[in-house]
C-alpha cells in the first residue's frame, strides 16, 4: 500500500486520541495509506520512534450492528 498525506479529519483525530488512550504513546504523526476498502487505514508515528498501522473501521449512523 502506499501512503498519502491527509487533511485533518474526524477519522485521524480519533485514531491519534485511540493511540494516546488505548497504548499510551503520543503520537506525533499521522498519514492516511490507500487501499483498506471502505475502511480508513493509517501510519502511525509516535513519540517513542515507534511505526503503527490503525485501521479506523467505516461506520454508519443507521447501521446498528457491532
Amino acid at each position: 500500500m502506499t501512503e498519502s498525506a491527509i487533511a485533518p479529519d474526524t477519522a485521524a483525530d480519533a485514531t491519534t486520541e485511540a493511540v494516546s488512550r488505548l497504548l499510551g504513546l503520543e503520537a506525533t504523526a499521522i498519514r492516511r495509506m490507500t487501499g483498506g476498502g471502505n475502511n480508513k487505514l493509517y501510519r502511525v508515528e509516535t513519540a517513542a520512534g515507534e511505526t503503527l498501522v490503525a485501521k479506523h473501521y467505516f461506520r454508519q449512523p443507521s447501521d446498528n450492528r457491532d
